[in-house]
């Protein structure tokens, strides 16, 4: 097991999904039923199950082998590989629905990932993809005072290799043949989703977007 894979098994590393991040993914989700959905980065499944209590079948893909021995429980099938360099053993556009939340910025090579769920994903298909928004405001201020320090958590978790914000991570999925269709973020502390939509690269806390094949 190399060290990327090492970093994502241990015991203490457990990534959760606010309610608010939750809530967006769902409403973007539309209430789908009887589709075959892939979870990319899936941890230990729990989102994943909450997507198949609505009679859809869904499938799990997370680079922790801990993680999918859970996920294995609560999904129809699940697996340990890293995208970046492995295949999904199921057909070209086999699912109509693939949710990737908070996954891109741990990655090396993401846009060979997102070559992968391409491949996967019907023509009629679409993509939930999130990521923190790199230029939410709070961290505008604390860059323009000079503070930037890797954390254990949050924006500069230690794990985060890619930093995006709304033009950077379009760019990229135009780059893999994609594109977004429609943005539902979510917007960080007291900001009303008034105020975030009409300044969203400032108050997106974090980058919520439904993406489809160009």
């Amino acid at each position: 097991m190399n060290k990327f894979k090492k970093h994502y098994n241990q015991d203490s590393l457990v990534y959760g999904i606010s309610p608010k991040r939750k809530a967006k993914i769902f409403d973007l989700l539309d209430n789908a039923s009887g589709k075959k959905v892939l979870d990319v980065g899936c941890g230990e499944g729990y989102l994943g199950a909450e997507i198949a209590k609505n009679n859809n079948f869904v499938v799990g893909v997370d680079i922790s082998e801990k993680s999918v021995g859970k996920a294995k429980k609560i999904l129809h099938d699940a697996m340990a590989l890293d995208l970046q360099e492995e295949k999904v053993p199921y057909a070209d556009k086999f699912f109509d629905v693939i949710v990737m939340t908070e996954v891109i910025e741990h990655l090396l090579l993401p846009e060979e990932v997102f070559k992968e769920t391409k491949r996967l994903l019907k023509d009629d298909g679409f993509m939930i993809i999130t990521t923190p928004n790199f230029l939410f405001f709070v961290n505008r201020i604390k860059i323009l005072f000079g503070q930037f320090e890797y954390t254990e958590s949050g924006f500069l978790d230690r794990g985060h290799i890619h930093f995006f914000q709304i033009d950077s991570f379009e760019k990229m999925l135009k780059q893999t043949g994609l594109k977004v269709d429609l943005y539902n973020h979510v917007y960080g502390g007291r900001i009303s989703e008034f105020v975030g939509r009409l300044y969203p690269k400032l108050f997106a806390f974090q980058i919520v977007a439904k993406v489809s094949k160009a």
